[in-house]
């Protein structure tokens, strides 16, 4: 009797250890894209912000014309890219110089709180003074104005409307107030533009009907065009001076992180002196 509890015991705990040997290795193969990824260290976002720097689009000699709003526009989009990877690249700040609270010495926080504060202040400017002028240009507002409205009438039997309606709804998808045509419809009719097709029955007596057909074709139109202009004019007169500001924001973020490389080196050399006391 014995013997048969032992062979039980022994075979619970080998389907035990079989157990948690599958959940350790399951548990091993979900964090194998985290125990392969190496976030970037402070000298690599250094490295990479200076490799940024250099993508900065040139402004002609002779200036960026407002009136060819296609060279404005690309000019501003490389430099939004720009900044959009600039500020994710500080993102990774954080990861770099993260340490548990017992970690880090007194001076160390006062170090980690100056860099967050030079770095937040860069970001502070180039949101402030250069991505406004570069929206105005790339994002401005628009407006959905009926472009073209088309109406027809015709006179039919009653009994003919449903019909009608049928054989014609292949192109046409609900709508709230009526039928709109599908979008394969519109990019061939109104290069993209939205349209809407409403259909409404009036009788007028002895089983006929009057069939009213509404088309109304959709576009978005510029809110402001002289608003626009103007944005594309600012943004061209002051182009070398945003390409300065973000340049100079850049260097002093890198002046910033080996400024603090060196403060960093210099605390741990210091801890290890008291130490060796």
């Amino acid at each position: 009797m014995s013997d048969t509890n032992n062979k039980k015991r022994k075979a619970d705990a080998s389907s035990t250890s079989s157990k948690s040997s599958k959940k350790s290795s399951k548990s091993k193969s979900k964090s194998s894209t985290l125990d392969n990824f190496s976030p970037y260290t402070l000298e690599e976002i250094r490295q990479n912000i200076t490799q940024l720097a250099d993508k900065v689009p040139a402004v002609p000699d002779e200036g960026i014309d407002p009136l060819n709003n296609k060279e404005v526009r690309a000019w501003a989009a490389q430099m939004q890219a720009i900044i959009e990877e600039f500020n994710l690249l500080l993102c990774c700040v954080s990861s770099a110089t993260y340490r548990w609270g017992t970690d880090r010495s007194g001076a160390a926080d006062q170090h980690l709180g100056l860099l967050s504060s030079e770095l937040g202040n860069a970001q502070d400017q180039i949101s402030t003074s250069v991505t406004p002028r570069l929206s105005n240009v790339l994002a401005p507002v628009v407006d959905l104005v009926t472009k073209e409205s088309i109406t027809t009438t015709r006179e039919m039997d009653a009994k003919d409307v449903e019909k009608w309606i049928e054989d014609n709804k292949s192109n046409w998808e609900n709508y709230y107030d009526g039928y709109v045509p599908s979008p394969q419809e519109t990019e061939s009719k109104k290069n993209g533009n939205k349209i809407e097709t409403s259909v409404k029955t009036t009788k007028i007596g002895d089983g006929k009907v009057k069939v009213e057909q509404k088309i109304n074709y959709f576009a978005q139109e510029e809110n402001d065009p002289a608003f626009i202009r103007l944005c594309s004019l600012i943004l061209s007169r002051n182009a070398t001076m945003l390409k300065h500001v973000l340049l100079t924001n850049f260097q002093k973020v890198g002046k910033c992180i080996d400024d603090y490389l060196k403060a960093t080196k210099k605390d741990g050399q210091s801890q290890r002196n008291a130490f060796a006391y």
